[in-house]
């Protein structure tokens, strides 16, 4: 009796249903298949079952670190275009996978390569951030003025654009390429297109709801959908409530068509937002002392839940006295969410670790007392990053986020890196660090000499790549 149900059901005439069931598969279980029998290998290589080209749009589409290694391959002129009439989805899922796999090993073995920038001049850099190809930072406390360049070509010299047309100073931005979504200090959300460098529309939301002034505003975007946040205050009383509002930002017409309309408001009474954040389905924001979320759906486009966690009883904030405190009213973070996780430093040497769905709470102790500190999440693994006069030190943890896993936590390794000017005579007094799929960014400012009325700053740009 036959049992090779591939082969049953490719000579039956139905290579779509053989198709479907290895589009499940990841890269390394499709290999392994492959050399599984010689029918297998005729079936899936030789045939018009296209296994590879169902795993090259699934992977680009859904996976972060298979779109970056592609970008990060075409723009350094190591893989053809997908528009070259050669092209193979086979050769391209081999080219990649095998650096997915290669990168994974690195990550957990601590291997990367580490390229660095210096930048000297008077101008504070005040804001960064990077996408699948771009890196774009805020220059200077009041000019509004960006600079734009490759993330994968950073020797080449970055393009400077005033994205508002007025010269105003972007305090926030998110990019979801190919856009850039920007709000003013007045409340103005200008969205630049990276690739035409090009102001492609604008829009101030409502000053007033209720006769509430509006307080604060927070953006946030995943390319279909532009997410407004509005904070309104209370004239006389400590009371707020928020606005969320979606806009179209593409669709069957294009996003020139669309104009931005709008989709949903959602009015929330009684909440005054700190932090949001934007998830495939669903919205989620955090009060001031984190004690508080609401969870909002997308579609449909509804508040789900609100809900309230234990606060923390001793939750850490900069000392007074602290050299190393930073400038522009920035603390060192007290919390952190990813994924339906928040992360919370408490006593100073306790990362509270709390499951908003499941309300499922960990404790992980640390030895960061007295140091500042940030962290960040990538993949299964969130990173530590903290300094202190002599290194900069980077912890890897494994974090399985899975409800029945009896090591959530536990520590992979450590590297450390010179800060590269000499502290007895700069200040590091501002940082940034951005984690993804392939690489960690560390952004460091220091201060140093003063010359009239500025401090001589001293910034350096470092990345460490795992891919490499």
């Amino acid at each position: 009796m036959e049992s090779d149900i591939v082969k049953k059901l490719y000579q039956c005439g139905v290579p779509e249903i053989v198709e479907k069931i290895f589009s499940y598969l990841n890269y390394g279980d499709i290999k392994n298949a492959i050399l599984a029998s010689r029918i297998w290998d005729a079936i899936l290589t030789k045939s018009e079952v296209n296994v590879w080209k169902c795993l090259w749009k699934r992977n680009i589409d859904q996976s972060l670190a298979w779109n970056l290694l592609y970008k990060r391959a075409v723009s350094q002129g190591s893989y053809h275009l997908q528009t070259d009439p050669d092209w193979s989805f086979q050769e391209a899922c081999h080219f990649i996978g095998e650096a997915h796999q290669k990168l994974l090993l690195n990550w957990q073995q601590g291997i990367y390569k580490e390229n660095r920038q210096d930048i000297r001049g008077l101008a504070s850099l005040h804001w960064c951030e990077i996408s699948t190809d771009k890196v774009v930072r805020t220059v200077g406390d009041h000019c509004g003025i960006m600079r734009i360049q490759s993330r994968w070509r950073l020797d080449e010299s970055p393009k400077e654009f005033d994205i508002t047309g007025r010269g105003q100073h972007t305090p926030q931005f998110e990019i979801s390429e190919p856009y850039l979504v920007a709000v003013t200090l007045n409340h103005c959300v200008c969205v630049w297109d990276l690739e035409k460098n090009q102001k492609v529309h604008e829009f101030y939301p409502e000053e007033y709801l209720d006769n509430w002034p509006l307080k604060n505003l927070q953006v946030k975007t995943n390319g279909e959908f532009l997410i407004t946040c509005a904070l309104y205050g209370h004239r006389e009383t400590s009371d707020y409530q928020t606005l969320l509002t979606t806009r179209q930002m593409s669709g069957s017409d294009g996003l020139q068509k669309e104009k931005f309309s709008i989709v949903n408001n959602l009015q929330i009474p009684n909440f005054g937002f700190n932090s949001i954040y934007l998830e495939d389905q669903r919205i989620v924001m955090f009060n001031d002392d984190w004690s508080t979320f609401i969870i909002v759906s997308i579609k449909p486009f509804r508040l789900i839940r609100r809900a309230t966690i234990l606060p923390l009883t001793n939750p850490l904030h900069p000392c007074d006295d602290d050299p190393f405190r930073f400038s522009f009213g920035v603390k060192p973070y007290c919390a952190k969410y990813w994924n339906g996780w928040l992360l919370q430093n408490e006593n100073g040497d306790t990362l509270k670790i709390t499951n908003i769905d499941t309300g499922e709470t960990l404790q992980h102790q640390h030895d960061y007392k007295g140091r500042l500190f940030d962290y960040a999440f990538v993949n299964s693994k969130f990173v530590t990053f903290w300094h202190d006069k002599k290194n900069l030190t980077f912890d890897v943890w494994n974090f399985c986020g899975q409800p029945h896993s009896e090591d959530k936590i536990h520590l992979i390794y450590s590297f450390q890196r010179p800060p590269h000017w000499d502290l007895e005579n700069h200040d590091l007094f501002n940082w940034k660090v951005i984690i993804d799929d392939i690489q960690i960014w560390v952004f460091l400012q220091y201060r140093g000499c003063r010359i009239g009325d500025w401090d001589f700053l001293r910034r350096t740009i470092f990345t460490l790549d795992f891919a490499e």
